[in-house]
This record gives C-alpha cells, structure tokens and sequence, in this order.
C-alpha cells in the first residue's frame, strides 16, 4: 500500500505539471471540484484494492512478523493503517527508495509556481457585443477585452464618450488588464479604452491607421506601448495622463500627432519623433516632468505651442533645420535644459518660447532667424553668451530680459531693437550695434540692466575695409586623374584687411571644381581634363564686435589642370 501511495503522489504531480496553468483569479469552486474528484478517485482505488487482497494478508503478516519488526516499527510513525495494507501482491519498498522517491516527487512539485491553479478549462467569456462596422469584442473572467473583425476586410471602430463604450460597465472595468486588437480593425475609437484604469497591455495590428480622441486617456496602469507601422494618426488627448507610460514607440508611417496627445504622460523617459511627422502641435508633451530624452526627426516642420513646456527633466534639445517655426511656450520652464542646438533653417523663436530655461548657459541663433519674439529666453538666469548671426531682423521687448550676459554684439541686419529686449541684465557691460540701430532704439533696450555704462558701453560698429583679389592655383594632371584634389584658399584668393568669419559663394565655372560655403577651400574633381578653368564667386567678411559685415565682393580665380 506504501508503494501505491508513492506511485498515486507521482503519478498527481505528473498529470498537474501537464495541466495548463492559469492565473489564480480562476474561481476557487473549480479548483476545490477538481481536488474533490481527484480525492473521490483514489479512494475508489483503495477500496477495491483492499477487497482482493484481503485474505492473503493475514498469513502473509504472520510469516514475515519477527523479520521486519523493526522496519514496521519505523514505518508506522509515517503511514496510517499499516495493519490494513495490502502485502501479497506489491513487492516491500526500502525506505532509503522511498525517500528518495518522496524528494523527487516534492522537486517535482517545486517547478509548479506557487501562487497558481491547476485549472482544465479555459477563461470564461462574461461579456461581449458589436463595437463597429462589423466589430466584436469579448470580455474573458481573465481580464482580457479582444476586439475582432467578422468576417474578411477591414472595419470601423465605434466612437463614445468618456466611460460609454460597452465594455465599460462598472462590474467590468476594473477588471480589464489586456487587450487585444486583431487584424481587420482600422481605427481604434473615442474613448475606447479611457475608462480601464487597470490596463497594463495593449495590443494593436497594423491595419490600424488612426488612434482617436482620448482612446486611452487617463490609462494611468498602462507602461508601455507600441504603435505598429501602419498608423498615421495619433489623435488628439489619445494619450493624456498616462501616467506610468515609460516609453513609447512612434512608427515612421505616423503623419499627424495632434494636440495634447501626451500631455500629462509623467513617467514617460524618452521618445522619438520621425521626420515624417508634420509638426509637433499643441502641448504634445506638455508636463511630462521625467522627460529626459527627445530626438526630433529632420522633416517635422513646426513645433507648437506648449508643445514640451514644464519638461523639467529634459536635459538636451536639436532643432533641425526642417523646423521652421518654434511655437509660444515650446520649451517653457525646462529648467535641466542646458544644451540647446537650433540648426539653419529656423525662421522663428515664439513668444516664451526658452524662457526660465534657467540651465541654458549659451546659445548661438543662425542667420535663418528672422524674429526672436517677446520674453523668448526671459529669465534664462545663468544664459552667459548670445551669439546672433547675420540675417537677423528682429529682437522685440524681453527678448533675452533677466539674463546673465555680459556682452553681446548685434548684427547690422537687425532693424528693430524693442524696448527692454536687454534689459534687467545686471551683468551687462559692452553692447556692439550699428549708429543707426542705436539711434533708432535709444535706451530703452536696456531699461532696468542698472549698471550699464552707456557713455562707454555702446560700441557703434565700423565699416568692414575687407578686399579680395583672384589668382591662378595649379593643379598636376595625373594626380587629378585619379581621385579629387583640394586647392586652399589662399592659393586661389588674396583676402585682406577682413574682419571675422568669411563666407564664399560660388555663382559660375566648371561643374566638376566647387568651393566650400565657410572655409572657401576648393575641390577639383577626379578625371577632369587638362586646361585652365575659371571660376565666379562672391565673398564676404561677417564682421566682429568691431566691424560690420562687409558687402558681398565678387571675384574670379582660375584653377590650371596641366
């Protein structure tokens, strides 16, 4: 009987580890049946056991009594009814094989996870009905919403208000941890999933092409997410106060993310924005205070209002150039932000746009930028240098206000200097402008920079007395033959009395030599043919704090191949 008790322990661990294993939300009724069955079943097996053996028990005791005194005596202190057990037909185990079938049986059982149910039913469906243009979604006891399409081809989600889809009853709900959206669904609906505050999973094909209105708004369980390739818009507050989203992935194939879709997202680290998105709109990112990392994709052409302000964790930002606008409050109060890279191409810096950035120690504005508008970098109290570049129009009122600058020159292309772009700068001193900007402007740039010393701290900027003469720069032919040559500039132009960084631009010659737009260095291309080659350009000086740019002065060179 010992040994039948070893082999039914065995052979139940054997048939559970073969079972599925489901989470222990299982009803607890189904768990106790089935231990009841199993119960039922061995007892059976005993009982007709003890029937057939039973006379040959008696006479097999009595023989072998005085031979295994000992052992029974050690036996009895761990099996119940020993007198009772069958002994005629199953051979006596040893107890050292029985211990060791005992430890092989618990490691057996030890590879169960504890905390589980053997179940031998799946999750019962406790809801379900149409969401769609032939959509239908179920409800499983296991916590999993499946949306599917009937049928072949492809169909509309329903839209509802907040709480009014209809897997959001309040006996429902809660109970929602996944969901699955399957093939054939192309749009996922207005408050879809906005009411399931215990989402943690969703699942979404690539048939799907636009997220709607607030679809997981105030998801606040849900961590992560992948948006598959295939969708293109990403709606409005679809995202926001998605709490514990970490991280989010956002497929090429999105054109258009619109307004607040992220807002309030605050445990989002990191995101991506491809270039084939159209613009970052409208407090996109607004508040999301752990924000660390954002990489924007050269084709987004405009960044919005509000669109990362209160980011208070970001640390790094590149503009590229395909970036024209830079929206009121776009960075606003992104106080960890000390890296600012705004590449050519910019037009324009918003209202508010910087400001309190108070990180930011230096930032440099391309010739691209047109208007640095109202309080754009206000209150930046540790931004030390400001370098403006040539094609600047504008600086209007507070524009770098409250700073820490102490110097600062201002090209000859800037014609409007509002009042107190400058001002409220305490550390102040020397300021370079054109007499007519000066005149222009007066002192009410620098309303409130107290210690500004304007009897020596206005420099007016000279003219720029640069010349520039060509020359003839030879090149061997059987070194061109064979790959490019590079010629320096001072072979091909005699450039003096120029002030500051110089700019060329190439305006006619042979296709095959060009020069570099800030270096002026020039490339003769491999396999061109000997003879001798001249080519047009302008140039110009930039200026420095002293002098002006100068005008654009256009020459000729010549490059001999022989």
């Amino acid at each position: 009987m010992k040994h039948l008790k070893i082999t039914s322990v065995l052979l139940s661990i054997s048939m559970c580890a073969s079972m599925v294993v489901t989470p222990v939300s299982v009803i607890a009724d189904e768990t106790e049946a089935t231990t009841e069955t199993q119960t039922e079943v061995t007892e059976k097996e005993e009982h007709e056991t003890q029937e057939t053996q039973a006379p040959k028990e008696t006479k097999k005791q009595e023989t072998k009594a005085s031979e295994e005194t000992q052992k029974t005596e050690e036996s009895e202190k761990d099996i119940e009814t020993k007198e009772s057990e069958p002994a005629g037909k199953t051979e006596p185990v040893e107890p050292a094989e029985e211990a060791k079938e005992i430890k092989e049986a618990a490691e057996t059982a030890e590879k169960i996870p504890s905390g589980t149910a053997i179940v031998s039913k799946k999750a019962a469906v406790i809801g379900s009905g149409s969401c769609g243009s032939g959509l239908t979604w179920s409800l499983t006891d296991a916590g999993t919403l499946t949306i599917s399409k009937s049928g072949s081809g492809t169909g509309v989600m329903d839209n509802w208000g907040g709480g009014e889809a209809p897997w959001c009853s309040s006996a429902n709900r809660d109970k929602i941890t996944k969901v699955v959206i399957n093939k054939g669904v192309t749009s996922i609906g207005e408050y879809a999933f906005g009411c399931l505050d215990g989402l943690t999973s969703v699942s979404i094909p690539q048939t799907v092409k636009t997220i709607e209105f607030a679809a997981f708004a105030d998801s606040r369980a849900l961590k992560s997410i992948t948006i598959p390739n295939g969708v293109e818009t990403i709606g409005e507050s679809s995202f926001i106060g998605c709490k514990a989203l970490t991280s989010i992935t956002i497929p090429k194939s999105v054109k258009t993310i619109k307004r607040h879709a992220f807002h309030g997202c605050e445990g989002l680290k990191s995101v991506t924005i491809p270039g084939s998105v159209s613009s970052i709109p409208e407090g996109a990112f607004l508040g999301c205070s752990k924000l660390e990392s954002v990489s924007i994709g050269n084709g987004v052409g405009d960044i919005g209002t509000e669109a990362f302000s209160y980011c208070v964790k970001l640390k790094k930002i590149t503009i590229p150039g395909s970036v024209i606008n830079i929206g009121d409050e776009a960075f606003e109060n992104c106080t960890s932000l000390a890296s600012l890279t705004i590449c050519s191409g910019v037009k324009k810096i918003g209202m508010h746009a910087f400001d309190y950035c108070t990180s930011l120690q230096t930032v440099t504005i391309p010739g691209s930028v047109k208007t640095i508008c109202v309080n754009a970098f206000l209150g930046c109290s540790n931004l030390k240098k400001i370098t403006l570049s040539l094609g600047l129009e504008e600086i209007d009122t507070c524009a770098f206000a409250k700073t820490a600058i102490t110097s600062i020159t201002i090209p000859e292309t800037v014609t409007n200097l509002h009042s107190d772009a400058l001002g409220g700068c305490p550390n102040l001193k020397d300021v370079s402008m054109t007499k007519e900007l000066y005149d222009k402007c007066g002192k009410d740039a620098f309303m409130d920079s107290d210690n500004f010393p304007f009897e020596s701290g206005i420099h007016i900027l000279k003219e720029n007395p640069m010349t520039v003469k060509g020359k003839t720069a030879k090149v061997k032919y059987a070194k061109v033959r064979k790959k490019n040559r590079t010629v320096a500039v001072s072979k091909v132009l005699n450039i003096t009395k120029g002030t500051g960084p110089y700019l060329f631009v190439k305006l006619s010659g042979k296709k095959k030599i060009t020069i570099n737009k800030t270096t002026g260095k020039v490339t003769v291309k491999k396999k061109l043919k000997r003879g001798t080659y001249k080519i047009k350009i302008k140039v110009m000086s930039t200026g420095n704090a002293t002098y002006k740019s100068s005008d654009w002065k256009i020459v000729t060179f010549k490059i001999k191949v022989k």
